[in-house]
């Protein structure tokens, strides 16, 4: 059986609360946001297919709903930041609520689909040919991420962390879980929240294309990495529409 290499914290008779990261990253990427949750959840953390300690998957999605799958008999919450937040998004069908920090729903047109191959496969290409360094400089100099610019000593941290990635898993990893393989998701069957930091201008945008029935709350003094930057107000905004789901839920039964 494929083994997932994972971390848990708080008590196993408490609801499954399942974490799964973005690219590049690792399962500790949530060890600020555990103390927020392990009074009330049974935390679970991986390192997806392909990234730290786990494997490659030549199927991501399957690999990770069989792993949740074996954990609980119930269904868990689902939070996923990026690239993890889309994959919780395509597994909602596991999930009986769902957090999605910075993940995009899907693309809509043809050109936009055009565009985001073009540009995942030189991120690829560049994954196979640069320097492990060089690449991961590069990586955060894209615009999403032009917070980190202004906290040198957390982006070294998090350089450090990421250079313990296989480049050849990730590029493998890139191409099978890019956007433009995603569906775009339209129908939300269960309850939904997107969250976005107040300086990423492009998913505050997207996020205003949402439908009603999801929930869609904004991080303060973050930009993409919304769990990274300010893990403290990210964990309150979840924690207060949990507690408005529930409530919601109660009044209608």
């Amino acid at each position: 059986m494929f083994k997932l290499n994972t971390v848990t914290r708080g008590n196993p008779g408490h609801p499954p609360l399942i974490f799964l990261h973005g690219f590049l990253g690792a399962k500790e990427d949530w060890a600020s946001m555990f103390p927020f949750f392990e009074s009330r959840f049974f935390c679970i953390a991986f390192d997806l297919p392909g990234h730290a300690r786990t494997a490659y998957s030549d199927d991501i999605l399957s690999t990770i709903k069989t792993a949740i799958d074996g954990i609980t008999s119930t269904k868990p919450l689902l939070i996923g930041y990026s690239m993890g937040g889309r994959i919780a998004l395509q597994l909602q069908e596991s999930a009986s609520a769902l957090i999605a920090l910075s993940a995009h729903p899907g693309l809509a047109s043809r050109e936009e689909k055009e565009t985001r191959k073009r540009i995942d496969q030189e991120w690829a290409d560049k994954l196979l040919h640069l320097p492990f360094d060089t690449f991961l400089a590069e990586w955060y100099t894209q615009p999403i991420f032009h917070s980190f610019l202004h906290n040198p000593t957390f982006l070294k941290t998090l350089i450090k962390r990421r250079k313990r990635q296989n480049p050849k898993h990730l590029a493998l990893v890139l191409k099978q879980m890019s956007l433009v393989h995603q569906k775009r998701i339209k129908c939300f069957l269960c309850p939904t929240l997107f969250m976005y930091g107040e300086e990423d201008w492009k998913y505050r945008q997207l996020y205003c294309k949402l439908p009603q029935t999801v929930a869609v709350r904004s991080v303060k003094d973050a930009a993409h990495a919304v769990h990274l930057e300010n893990p403290t107000h990210c964990a309150e905004q979840i924690l207060t529409w949990l507690d408005l789901d529930k409530e919601n839920t109660d009044a209608n039964t």
